[in-house]
């Protein structure tokens, strides 16, 4: 192949230059393919790790509230004996302050 013309040299430059952004185009498309799936990689790990810790945090959930509800039934269990020992002493001391014929006892200091 000669070159005949100027213009055929022209011709010659641009078929180059068309080929190197076509290939310079072709890296940058594959470079940007690589990109996204990196990113899709990332994602679908976060999104496992953000349903793990979901669910982590369902179960602390589920667990308070199990234990909560245990809670509340041995306060209301202890505020029932809490009760009941109150009644108690009131009625002895009760029984202690009427003695006799019906006379209130002095109180000790």
């Amino acid at each position: 192949m000669t070159l005949g013309t100027t213009l055929d040299l022209l011709y010659l430059v641009i078929a180059v230059a068309i080929l190197w952004v076509a290939a310079m185009v072709t890296w940058m498309i594959f470079e940007a393919a690589l990109i996204l799936r990196k990113v899709n990689r990332t994602a679908k790990t976060i999104q496992s790790k953000v349903e793990w810790l979901e669910k982590t945090i369902a179960g602390i959930g589920e667990r308070l509230e199990n234990s909560s509800a245990a809670i509340s039934a041995v306060t209301n269990g202890g505020r029932a004996i809490a009760s009941f020992i109150k009644a108690r002493q009131q009625a002895m001391e009760d029984d202690e302050s009427t003695s006799g014929w019906g006379r209130k006892k002095k109180k000790r200091k």
